[in-house]
């Protein structure tokens, strides 16, 4: 069992063919939500709502919200990327402007005075 709060446990029951996830609520000792993750991955909701039924564990799964920490992480990246992108295109660019006119040498006046 798992406390979850100031209102009740969560408790989690395994065996090989499925997975009990239930709330016991601290007020009466009784358990008022059961989730049920079969083998096959269906999930079967114990509520005692007639309306829900069981439904597949792919239309169940919903993503995690990412934290802020982890856009910061991925636009630095992505900043990293585009300077050191930029840095080769510009030596590789820059490098043949400079080989054509460095191999000729201009005469330069030279007077004494």
């Amino acid at each position: 069992m798992y406390r979850t709060g100031e209102f009740g446990y969560t408790r989690l029951v395994a065996n090989k063919e499925k997975l009990t996830v239930s709330f016991v609520g601290n007020h009466d000792g009784e358990v008022h939500d059961t989730v049920e993750m079969l083998v096959s991955g269906e999930v079967i909701s114990g509520s005692k709502e007639d309306t829900v039924n069981t439904v597949a564990a792919s239309a169940t799964l919903v993503g995690k919200a990412e934290s802020n920490v982890s856009w910061y992480v991925k636009g630095a990246g992505l900043m990293v990327m585009g300077v050191l992108l930029g840095f080769i295109i510009g030596f590789f660019t820059k490098g043949k402007k400079g080989s054509s006119s460095g191999t000729r040498w201009i005469p330069v006046k030279n007077e004494e005075t």
